[in-house]
């Protein structure tokens, strides 16, 4: 009966930790953070990406192209999801600077909702505009967030993507 029972509550702690991250992204007011980073992707350009934490933890949204480059780069692609080591934008001591932090900056339903919007767009992807930069810049400007960056040249960064 004491096995049971010691199951019983594993399990119950489990659920209860996990939930909450499998459950989206849900915001809690007062809770929020908006941070802009950067890493480099060339000799001097920079690849930016936001770094959205509420209660539940953090996750990243980015941009990116639908093809490698060999043949074209294909249209800009949108991704986010848990802000982990090992993801793809994941960097330890990345450039940063934050954009919104308190009620303002909970956006998470706007930060999807947009990125799905650009993603509909079917929008070629550019090297120097629109490009994935041009996604974090739409990102905070459709949403209401201060539009700053850390002191990086990322090219790009000066476009928000029109989209219906």
């Amino acid at each position: 009966m004491k096995k049971l029972y010691c199951i019983a509550l594993i399990l119950l702690l489990t659920a209860a930790l996990v939930s909450p991250v499998l459950a989206g992204k849900p915001s809690r007011e007062g809770t929020c953070t908006v941070d802009v980073r950067s890493k480099p992707v060339a000799l001097i350009a920079n690849h930016l990406f936001i770094v959205y934490t509420n209660a539940t933890g953090s996750y990243y949204y980015r941009g990116g192209p639908s093809d490698d480059g060999i043949s074209g780069w294909g249209t800009i692609v949108t991704d986010s999801g848990l802000y982990l080591p090992g993801t793809i934008d994941y960097v330890r001591r990345a450039p940063s600077v934050t954009a919104a932090e308190g009620t303002a900056a909970c956006a998470g339903a706007c930060f999807d909702n947009t990125a799905e919007r650009i993603e509909a767009g079917n929008i070629a992807y550019g090297v120097f505009t629109p490009n994935s930069n041009s996604v974090i810049r739409t990102l905070l400007h459709a949403c209401s967030i201060r539009e700053v960056k850390p002191n990086v040249w990322a090219p790009g960064w000066e476009t928000v993507i029109p989209f219906p």
